[in-house]
Parts: C-alpha cells; structure tokens; sequence
C-alpha cells in the first residue's frame, strides 16, 4: 500500500500500475474485526486530487473575498448615494436661501431654512422647475 495515493479513475492507453497512480489528500484506513475474528480494512478517502483540493480551496478562497468585497461595494454605494445626495439637497437649500435673501430681500420666506428645505425637497429631481417657479414669482 502507497500511502496518501489512490489509482486513477482513467486509465489512458498503454498505462501501467504506477503510471496511473495519484497523490490524494486525505485518507482513513478504517480496521474492523467481524465476530468470526476475519480483519477487514477500508481505505476511505474523498477522491480528490491534491491538485483539485488546492484548487477548490483556491475558487472558496477567491468566492469568500469576492463576496465580501462585493457586499462591502454594495453597501458602500448606499453610503456614498446618501452623502451625495445630502450634501446636493444642503447646497440648493443653500442656494434657494441666497435666492430669497437677493430676490425677496426682508420677505416672510427671507432667511426661512425650513421653506427652502421644503421646496428643495418638493421639487427634488426637477431643479428647472424650481427655478422657473421662484423666477415667475418673484421676477
């Protein structure tokens, strides 16, 4: 018995015994004594190759990290999304407020953060339509 190696499935033509023979990765050798006092052994092993086995621990190894990049991107995207989105909502506020404060100027919505929050908000996505909107009112 060769230790840690197991016979080829596939037998190529004009191969011989030690040709075919593979190098595996784990193996039992399970011993029983039946209760007629015959011993039996079984070599038990999960046919794979070394090769294979380095293999598959490769592609889980690369599965794992990709998943946890992929994920960490995922949520990341979601993190970036909402602090553009932010810090775009605080810069028209921002601006419609410099709007009143030269347009209106000591007008009731002058200075109101609360109004321009609201309209910034109300028109997210339609910009043009909001500056067609303060245009046509207060000229």
């Amino acid at each position: 018995m060769k230790p840690l190696s197991m016979e080829h499935s596939q037998k190529d033509e004009g191969e011989s015994g030690d040709d075919n023979m593979v190098a595996i990765e784990s193996a039992v050798l399970e011993i029983s004594l039946s209760s007629v006092g015959i011993i039996t052994t079984k070599l038990i092993t999960n046919g794979e190759t070394i090769v294979q086995a380095t293999k598959s621990a490769r592609n889980s190894k690369l599965l794992r990290w990709g998943t946890i990049i992929g994920s960490v991107l995922f949520i990341g995207g979601f993190l970036v999304k909402s602090y553009v989105e932010e810090r775009i909502f605080d810069r028209d506020t921002q601006r419609v407020l410099a709007y009143y404060k030269h347009a209106a100027a000591n007008s009731f919505h002058d200075g109101d953060e609360r109004q321009a929050r609201y309209l910034v908000w109300k028109y997210k996505g339609k910009k043009d339509a909001l500056w067609r909107r303060l245009e046509a009112k207060y000229g």
